[in-house]
């Protein structure tokens, strides 16, 4: 389905996809959708498509008119299978693209776009706001690190969201070779949330390759709250407070290991400019619960070599 050269300011309704079809502008600059004010939250839902693509194209929120009112989505993804999302721009809404399935089936490539002014201000739940966020269908699968089982974030831009990738939910991600810049404040540039509301937390991710630049001091680079996998070859600025938290949703407080708790995570080779070592900061309160060389590692983990770069989907 191809759209024309427009700058449609009134999307009201959710656009329902079920078929693999190749969703595409005329181009970022030429093809504009914009969600109306008091329109349905979701741009576009996809749901259980195998081959999807969404390709040169705008989808606009609402965040530069009503920053505090609307929890809108450009795209949704349920029970997708390799799908590409490319060249778009996803601009003033609460979430960019949000994906929910089974992590042992779920996989795709997300590149090549930009995420700006992903932001909400919730009175009582606080500050929301995600460029990408991957959920799984809360089961807790092996680790399966450097295959194609997973959602594959790359070579895109972030430009003043909350955070630019979250997860939750037994999801899997990787997030590779993205710029950040200047995330929004009290919060993460990159999260893997652990279990708190969902019936598990972030089961396993990826996050290589990335820089992270803020013009003024952010509260954290990197923050997993649970889950494993693999941190490596990053580079933060100096506006970045701690560069790598390792902490665990809803604290450290119980019987070690917590559920879903930070178990097997490598992190090695992250940097800041001037070529020193990354920082690593543990939570305070979490020395006895996430301890070096038992639930996190300064090596790269035995036989591991990422996946293929770039994504073979992207042809």
């Amino acid at each position: 389905m191809t759209l024309p050269s427009c700058a449609f300011t009134a999307w009201g309704t959710t656009v329902v996809i079920t078929k693999p079809i190749i969703l595409e502008g005329q181009g970022v600059g030429l093809t504009t959708l914009r969600r109306q004010v008091g329109g349905a939250l979701i741009m576009f839902q996809v749901t259980g498509v195998a081959g999807f693509e969404m390709r040169n194209l705008t989808l606009d929120g609402t965040f530069d008119t009503d920053p505090n009112v609307y929890q809108d989505m450009g795209l949704g993804l349920t029970d997708a299978v390799d799908f590409r999302i490319h060249n778009v721009a996803f601009q003033n809404l609460s979430r960019g693209i949000e994906i929910h399935g089974d992590p042992i089936v779920t996989r795709g490539v997300i590149y090549l776009n930009t995420f700006t002014d992903m932001y909400y201000l919730d009175p009582v739940r606080g500050a929301l706001g995600y460029g990408v966020v991957v959920y799984g269908s809360g089961t807790w699968p092996p680790l399966r690190l450097g295959t194609a089982q997973s959602v594959f974030i790359e070579d895109n831009t972030f430009t003043r969201n909350r955070h630019a990738v979250a997860s939750n939910n037994g999801s899997r991600y990787v997030f590779r070779f993205n710029t950040i810049i200047d995330n929004r404040e009290n919060a993460a540039a990159i999260d893997a949330h652990g279990r708190g509301v969902w019936p598990r937390g972030s089961r396993q991710y990826e996050i290589y390759g990335n820089t992270v630049d803020n013009a003024v001091p952010r509260y954290a680079g990197v923050a997993p709250r649970g889950g494993d996998g693999v941190i490596f070859s990053n580079r933060f600025s100096f506006n970045v407070t701690n560069d790598l938290l390792l902490t665990n949703e809803g604290g450290c407080v119980g019987l070690y290991p917590l559920p879903d708790q930070i178990r097997s995570l490598y992190i090695w080779n992250n940097t800041v400019p001037n070529g020193a070592s990354a920082r690593i900061v543990l939570q305070a309160g979490c020395e006895t619960f996430i301890q070096v060389n038992r639930d996190f590692f300064l090596t790269p983990p035995p036989a591991y070599t990422p996946f293929i770069h770039p994504h073979p989907l992207r042809g």
